[in-house]
């Protein structure tokens, strides 16, 4: 039996459950077939911050930084599905971030800044269907997400796919 030394974390919004039905209803009507893999509902939300492989002594730290994030409640638009050819995958996003995502986002990769290994900026997107073999056309009505909490979630991976476990989230007691 191996010993795990470390766990595959990130930081993300989760969706409250009127905002995951619409866009598991959206995956619906992409029509995909044997051309691409859909994220399952459960599975949805945006990743702040991408941490990767973290020592398991280091991760009392993030759950402690996770916990004390201050957040005022706010919300955004999820308003296009995109493309991206290079990695094949269907994405939701929004057309023009808000100041208030763009500022947690920062506040995160500031607070952890020495788990970031990742610099590239940060394009909030709700991945919704993987291995994608084709661009799909599809419309969005717009809808809202309302944010009141960020997660920090632990990630594993499987031939099945990722398996996501919320660890704790700002203000919990957890």
């Amino acid at each position: 039996m191996t010993e795990t030394r470390s766990q595959r974390l990130f930081v993300a919004l989760w969706p409250e459950d009127e905002a995951r039905t619409k866009l598991s209803n959206k995956q619906l009507e992409l029509k995909l077939g044997d051309y691409g893999r859909l994220i399952p509902a459960s599975n949805l939300h945006i990743t702040l911050l991408f941490l990767g492989e973290v020592p398991l002594n280091e991760i009392p730290e993030i759950e402690s930084f996770v916990k004390s994030i201050e957040l005022t409640p706010f919300s955004f638009t999820i308003s296009k599905i995109g493309f991206w050819p290079h990695n094949k995958i269907v994405w939701a996003g929004v057309e023009n971030i808000e100041t208030e995502l763009e500022e947690l986002s920062n506040k995160i990769r500031i607070g952890l800044k020495r788990y970031v290994s990742d610099r590239r900026r940060f394009t909030p997107h709700v991945t919704l269907a993987r291995k994608v073999r084709r661009r799909v056309a599809c419309e969005l009505t717009p809808i809202e997400w309302r944010v009141r909490k960020v997660y920090l979630v632990r990630s594993v991976l499987s031939h099945k796919g990722s398996q996501y476990k919320l660890i704790t989230s700002s203000g919990s007691s957890r």
